[in-house]
Formats: structure tokens, C-alpha cells, sequence
């Protein structure tokens, strides 16, 4: 999907990594999630208003999942911590990500 959006604003030429940071790719995922989740009728609270596209790839060996991928929430905030502080401001929560 995300090469399908690449094509869409002209942006093929670009690398995955370069397309999760592209602020116009960034945008149109976002405008997509949030039409997506007023259609599906998530009210406001449930609707992410940052988000963050990766590019890496999560594996058990980035300790980002589990062997069966379950998510690591804890070890996943960590890792994007950084982002999350930009993203929001301030520091994470000590909730679940």
C-alpha cells in the first residue's frame, strides 16, 4: 500500500525508509487512518492524532516481539521514545504504548 501511495504523489523513486519519512507520505496515511476511522465510527479519543511510519522490520531479534510476534509494548516505547517525545511532547507515559 505504501507503494501504491508512493505512485500516487509522484514519489516511486523513493526508498521505503525515505517514504516513512516524506512528510507529504506521512500526511496521506494519516488523512487515510482518520477517514477510515470516523467511517468505522471511532469517536475522537480513538483516533490517533500522530503517527509514525517505520521502516524496520520488527523481529524477534530487535527485541521488539515476541518468537510468536507478540508486541513488546514496553520495549517498543523505548525504542521510539525520541519520536513519541516529538511526536507529543514531554516525556511517554508509563502507559502501554
Amino acid at each position: 500500500m505504501l507503494r501504491k501511495l508512493a505512485e500516487s504523489l509522484n514519489k516511486a523513486q523513493l526508498s521505503n525508509a525515505e517514504l516513512c519519512r516524506d512528510k507529504q507520505v506521512i500526511d496521506a496515511v494519516k488523512r487515510s487512518l482518520i477517514d477510515h476511522a470516523t467511517k468505522s465510527g471511532l469517536s475522537r479519543v480513538e483516533i490517533p492524532s500522530e503517527i509514525k511510519l517505520c521502516d524496520e522490520e520488527w523481529l524477534p531479534d530487535t527485541g521488539l516481539v515476541t518468537a510468536a510476534l507478540k508486541i513488546r509494548r514496553k520495549q517498543i516505547q523505548e525504542y521510539y521514545k525520541a519520536d513519541i517525545v516529538a511526536m507529543y511532547g514531554g516525556s511517554p507515559s508509563s502507559k502501554s504504548a
